[in-house]
């Protein structure tokens, strides 16, 4: 069985081997310091101009080498943040220790850098110095975070109405979605403009480190509530709780 060490280990001897290969490093939970037995890789690597597309096809053939591919998503571009992105897995390897890798180019150089969002970038090699991480702007940013609470605001007050209509018919699959989407959903983006703005879209993911555990708690039950009665229970709850953050401050960015 493929062990995460030795994915990477082999992953930066390739990379390291590959003239095309200009600068790489791992991001994720590398960056972040919070590497357990369930993270996965994420590899980000430079290419030279016109080059991008030999480097993803090493890194895919690398993780083909490891065994047959059980996993192998290309995300269709272009992507939201202007890299080639592929999702691959060996069948040698744990279900949940896949590769997501991201490829940029020299004149396109990697996105998702910003230090209080993403980490600190663990470096394999960077002869040239292309691996630029960058500071948030906070000012920039409080500005998408004001408007991404006024938007969630509101979401929800327009989807509690059509959660109870749904439910009311009877329709409760069509409840459960505009629940988790127009409700949860923007809830969360309150929740964390709250306790970690820097990470305010980052949805449910990382709520461990990002808000108190008491918050963690509530938002992780209201994520799954049991049943059609249950459902609008917690739509109450967070169309409370909605209206409950609208007369509190979030933290600045970066306070």
């Amino acid at each position: 069985m493929m062990t995460r060490d030795g994915m990477i280990e082999a992953l930066r001897a390739a990379c390291e081997g590959c003239p095309d290969a200009l600068a790489a490093f791992l991001g994720g939970s590398d960056a972040s310091g919070r590497v357990d037995a369930w993270s996965d890789v994420d590899l980000v690597v430079i290419a030279e101009d016109g080059r991008g597309e030999a480097t993803l096809r090493m890194v895919r053939e690398t993780v083909k080498r490891m065994g047959p591919l059980a996993l192998d998503f290309r995300l269709p571009e272009p992507t939201w943040h202007g890299m080639r992105q592929a999702f691959l897995r060996s069948a040698s390897s744990p279900e949940w220790l896949m590769v997501d890798v991201c490829v940029a180019e020299r004149s396109s150089p990697p996105t998702l850098t910003e230090r209080e969002r993403h980490g600190e970038p663990v470096v394999w090699f960077d002869p040239e110095g292309l691996i630029r991480v960058t500071t948030m702007d906070a000012d920039e940013h409080a500005v998408k975070v004001g408007a991404a609470c006024e938007t969630a605001r509101h979401k929800i007050a327009l989807a509690g109405p059509l959660v109870r209509k749904a439910l009311a018919r009877g329709h409760v699959g069509e409840a459960a979605d505009e629940y988790q989407r127009l409700v949860l959903a923007p809830l969360v983006t309150l929740v964390r403009a709250q306790h970690c703005p820097e990470r305010f879209d980052f949805g449910l993911r990382y709520l461990d480190r990002d808000v108190p555990g008491d918050v963690r708690g509530r938002l992780e039950r209201l994520a799954m509530p049991g049943g059609a009665e249950a459902l609008g229970e917690s739509c109450a709850e967070c169309e409370v709780w909605a209206r409950e953050i609208g007369g509190a401050r979030g933290r600045e960015p970066g306070a």
